[in-house]
């Protein structure tokens, strides 16, 4: 059972907090499973007094909200593993060894631990990591959000973020000749002086920063050929002190003039194994220079938001993509110094309690002496008018989910938004006037996969997961707040029609159809797919724009 792998690594609580610790992981996650299951339409479903009707095919389950358990025929299930398993029993012979059970019973595992072990911990004073620490329960909607496949349970407790250690990385030095290369020579001097390395570097070689789970458990076995060869050389040595953000694989160095550091780890967390693709190195420093200039030249964007440079970084050119994607990396921009008399928090963490109970956003509408309604007009208003502008004016459609936007406080008041992370970008090349060149890929987009990529990020994530905080915690009217979302879509998109630009209409009608496009998180874990499952799903948008 997973509750005994939790006890095991919880020697020093009380059965009482231990017990409460795993009740809190089931609880979150029985909740947004039944969420995904409602959502994705993955079973037939029926709203009910309490909660849901969802009929399984093999029997009907009736999950009740209020107190987060399942009845099923003649039991009360409030473990999602077992209640997954009656979910599955009608799609394969062996539920219980279904790769999602896998990923549940781990996530579970971890989110067990990050309860007991984290929610009182103290956080880092660093402007940066300070918010990311808060990621508690990880992704504000996925149901593995805490998983860590393949990883050892002592090595989760050792780098992820909410348990504030710091550590140093291992360092590794690989021929030039395997390796693409597009940093400046002043961030090659920077990386040099953050390895601490005063070891003799052949002219041959590039020293390159390696995370020490990925030095200890997976570069020998890997690259076992190349380190025979003395392609790679396994350096004794550990230099750059950082820490995790919330993303797990980017580390912040604690002193602020050197850059984070995108790393690979070869370990599924959520739904992905966190390597880096040749594409992700190849392109992040044309698409961070491309970004940089509208900024340039785009005031009203830059009061509001400011995109997180990407630097560039090394990547292994292979034809095996184990190879390839385990040894690369990407500089990004360390933003700690303009944070100064601010706080900034990666907007998942938002939803995640202190010590007393109570939401980060809460502490912040409370700071700002304003009432929601306006603290949520003053934070939507950032979010719509950059991601909107990028897309329409642009052609650049970011990812604007809660993972990759990191909000600015002052005084609790949204001030200034943050986008990070250039991996998920979906650009449509026809609207950059051959100013941006890029390898083909996902990020190398069409005009609809873009259009999908900001619905789903923008709508359906980010503001659907604010607007069902603020309904949960607040006497407000839902469908209020979503007139507020309507309101300013349309203000954009007038402000963006003296711009005379000809896709305008396009780009309005991806909010105001019936339905949004919305991703099928779980459906695409009970599938395996490879690629990107969405749903349509209501559009509450629609109303108010009609």
């Amino acid at each position: 059972m997973w509750e005994t792998v939790v006890q095991q690594y919880s020697k020093t609580f009380s059965s009482e907090e231990i017990t409460k610790s795993i009740q809190q992981a089931k609880v979150e996650t029985m909740r947004k499973i039944i969420r995904c299951i409602v959502d994705e339409q993955i079973y037939p479903v029926k709203i009910t007094k309490t909660g849901y009707c969802i009929n399984l095919f093999n029997g009907i389950a009736n999950y009740d909200a209020n107190h987060s358990i399942v009845k099923f025929e003649n039991d009360v299930i409030e473990d999602p593993l077992i209640f997954l398993e009656q979910c599955l029993e009608r799609k394969t012979d062996h539920p219980t060894n279904h790769p999602f059970i896998l990923e549940i019973e781990n996530h579970l595992i971890h989110q067990s631990l990050s309860y007991l072990h984290c929610s009182h911990v103290p956080k880092s004073a660093h402007p940066i990591l300070s918010g990311d620490q808060w990621v508690i329960t990880g992704h504000n909607i996925h149901p593995c959000s805490k998983t860590k496949l393949g990883m050892p349970i002592q090595e989760v407790m050792r780098y992820a973020p909410e348990y504030n250690q710091s550590f140093k990385l291992n360092w590794i030095m690989v021929k030039k000749s395997l390796l693409f290369n597009n940093l400046c020579d002043d961030h090659m001097e920077k990386l040099k002086a953050f390895s601490e390395f005063d070891g003799e570097i052949s002219d041959d070689y590039y020293l390159v920063p390696v995370h020490p789970y990925q030095y200890q458990y997976e570069l020998a076995s890997i690259y076992e050929s190349e380190i025979k060869e003395n392609s790679i050389i396994m350096l004794d040595h550990q230099g750059g002190v950082v820490k995790s953000t919330s993303s797990f694989r980017t580390v912040c160095p604690l002193d602020h003039t050197f850059p984070m550091i995108k790393l690979p780890i070869n370990s599924q967390m959520t739904s992905t194994v966190r390597s880096i693709s040749n594409n992700s190195v190849m392109n992040s420093k044309n698409i961070s220079t491309f970004i940089d200039e509208i900024y340039e030249h785009d005031p009203l964007l830059k009061t509001i938001s400011s995109p997180m440079a990407e630097y560039g970084g090394m990547t292994y050119c292979h034809s095996n993509v184990l190879k390839q994607r385990n040894l690369s990396f990407i500089l990004r921009e360390n933003h700690a110094k303009a944070l100064q008399g601010k706080s900034m928090y990666t907007a998942t963490c938002l939803f995640e309690r202190d010590h007393t109970g109570t939401k980060i956003y809460q502490q912040l509408i409370n700071k700002s002496q304003l009432n929601p309604y306006e603290w949520f007009e003053n934070y939507i208003q950032l979010l719509i008018k950059t991601t909107i502008t990028l897309m329409t004016k642009y052609g650049v459609g970011i990812e604007a989910h809660m993972q990759n936007i990191s909000v600015c406080f002052q005084q609790g008041n949204p001030v200034h938004l943050f986008i990070k992370d250039y991996g998920g970008v979906r650009i449509d090349i026809s609207r950059t006037g051959n100013r941006l060149k890029i390898n083909e890929g996902h990020t190398h987009a069409t005009t609809s996969s873009m259009h999908e990529k900001v619905q789903n990020t923008l709508i359906s994530n980010h503001i659907s997961t604010i607007i069902s905080h603020l309904v949960a915690d607040y006497p407000l009217e839902e469908m209020a707040l979503w007139k507020i979302v309507c309101l300013y879509i349309q203000q954009v998109f007038e402000q963006l029609s003296k711009e005379q630009i000809p896709w305008l209409d396009d780009d309005f009608c991806i909010f105001n159809a019936k339905t949004l496009k919305q991703k099928a998180l779980m459906s695409m874990r009970l599938t395996n797919a490879k690629n990107d499952i969405y749903i349509e799903k209501e559009n509450p948008l629609y109303v108010y724009i009609h």
